[in-house]
């Protein structure tokens, strides 16, 4: 089984990573204290992320851990 990234890939994981950085992290203390973080979840969902794995026919991408398409 190969396990290697596609350039595709690569790209989402980097695109989430800076995402990760500039969004999440200096949020991070506030969801410790309690406070939800819709907004995030609202980029999230405007990327496509949050319906990665749920089927296209329920309104996601059907995407797997390893296919972002």
């Amino acid at each position: 089984m190969d396990f290697k990234l596609t350039d595709q890939q690569r790209e989402m994981v980097d695109v989430l990573r800076r995402f990760r950085q500039r969004e999440l992290a200096p949020k991070a203390i506030r969801w410790l204290n309690g406070e939800y973080p819709y907004e995030n979840l609202k980029q999230l969902a405007q990327m496509g992320i949050l319906g990665m794995s749920v089927p296209e026919e329920f309104g996601g991408s059907s995407a797997s851990c390893f296919r972002f398409s």
